[in-house]
């Protein structure tokens, strides 16, 4: 039976030092050089929702998962879940918990209009399954080189071949995807290999570790993590993330707060993320990991799933799932609104992007631009804690600069575009008007 804690870093420790962040001192205005992410120019890659393969936004065909993990349905512990309470908070798309077979679960996804990513398919679910409208994809390998030694690579890597040829000969629709960690310090050429083996690339990041993170660029560069599968692939393959959403006090992880995990799932949309998996629903299945995550009404204590006693979670831990799941139904439905323009090619417009104040790491404002019916926007995320005053300058000046969404900020125009103070892990959608 799955345990929650394999898709954690069992070896964290070992995988980064944890250094304390170093404020850049320079306050004066500066330029911030690869602030603009230029991936995806000739087309971004993505699927439908069985999980072919697109390069091109087409409207009512095109699909950007943005999934929950271990999510349950039925009776459970004492306890009934049902997929409407997901759905209903924006996810389009569901990791079920492993305890659970595809065919108990897959009516109540499909009268949720759910997409199911589902973890070891038997070789009946496969056959069963294999044109099933409702299956995004089948997800065989979990954290290969966290969880298993250097010396033992070429046998799993064997083992998934073997099995992926199997699902093959039934399903040639699905692609079938394994799902791995952050680079272990000595497996970076293991890693390599696992990044780009799948039909689907994807890969959990958790960058919130102790009392504070101030930044998401230092030290564990969650950014460059996401860059580094896109470019790995050649910008050819979809990248679906695995963002934090949870704590594990026993091995550092903290709960991110609402504006973390925002300035997460934004940072990973403009260094080219085509999926977001959040992990993890909160029940007995990760509490069994001693992992508290986010839910709509979380409780203190549940039932056992396996001999050790459960994680029992504070108030505190409490009030920070419900707040985080909360924030991640703001998230999913901006998200669905902007799939249109994450799916559509990145503009070549030349963008510069300036930035004021003491920052933590050396580009704590990324950026991409998307252009659509005449109009400009920028997707932009400040990394850091600290507050900026951030300016973005275009060849011409611009007619008009909005803010789409709620945020009350107002972008100031400027000689050749805007500024605006980003408050700490700030996001912004901005809509220009050339």
């Amino acid at each position: 039976m799955h345990k929650p804690t394999a898709i954690l870093y069992g070896l964290v420790l070992l995988a980064f030092t944890i250094l304390p962040a170093e404020v850049v001192s320079n306050e004066a205005r500066r330029e911030l050089h690869g602030a603009v992410q230029t991936i995806y120019q000739e087309g971004v890659p993505h699927t439908d929702r069985m999980g072919r393969l697109m390069f091109r936004y087409q409207n009512g065909k095109s699909f950007f998962p943005i999934a929950l993990y271990h999510s349950l349905t039925g009776r459970h512990k004492g306890h009934d879940y049902s997929f409407q309470q997901i759905a209903s908070a924006g996810f389009n798309t569901i990791h079920p918990w492993e305890g659970q077979r595809l065919e108990a679960i897959i009516a109540d996804a499909r009268a949720n209009r759910l997409q199911v990513i589902f973890h070891h398919p038997t070789n009946s679910e496969v056959k069963r399954f294999a044109n099933d409208p409702n299956i995004l994809a089948w997800y065989l390998e979990e954290e290969p080189t966290g969880l298993f030694p250097k010396e033992a690579i070429y046998d799993k890597l064997a083992a998934f071949n073997k099995r992926v040829a199997e699902i093959r000969s039934v399903d040639r629709i699905h692609p079938i995807f394994p799902l791995d960690r952050p680079i272990l310090k000595g497996r970076e050429a293991d890693w390599k290999v696992w990044a780009s083996i799948g039909d689907v690339s994807s890969h959990f990041h958790y960058p919130i570790t102790g009392k504070k993170t101030a930044s998401l660029a230092t030290p564990k560069d969650f950014p460059a993590s996401i860059s580094r599968a896109v470019e790995l692939n050649a910008q050819k393959r979809p990248l679906w993330m695995v963002l934090q959403a949870f704590t594990k006090p026993t091995e550092r992880w903290t709960m991110p707060s609402p504006a973390q995990l925002r300035a997460m799932t934004y940072a990973s949309l403009i260094h080219g993320a085509t999926g977001i998996i959040f992990f993890a629903f909160d029940s007995f299945v990760t509490r069994d990991g001693a992992v508290v995550g986010m839910a709509p009404n979380p409780i203190n204590r549940h039932r056992a799933l396996t001999k050790r006693p459960p994680l029992e979670a504070t108030n505190a831990q409490l009030t920070k799932s419900r707040a985080l799941w909360s924030e991640t139904k703001k998230i999913n439905g901006e998200m669905k609104k902007l799939t249109p323009l994450i799916l559509l090619p990145t503009s070549k417009r030349k963008l510069r992007v300036f930035i004021s104040g003491k920052s933590v790491s050396e580009v704590p404002v990324r950026v991409i631009i998307k252009e659509s019916e005449n109009q400009i926007y920028v997707i932009a995320a400040n990394l850091d804690e600290t507050a900026l005053e951030a300016e973005f300058q275009l060849a011409k000046s611009p007619k008009s600069v909005s803010v789409e969404f709620t945020y009350s900020a107002k972008p100031k125009t400027t000689a050749k575009g805007w500024s605006e103070k980003l408050e700490g892990f700030a996001t912004r959608v901005y809509r220009v008007t050339p």
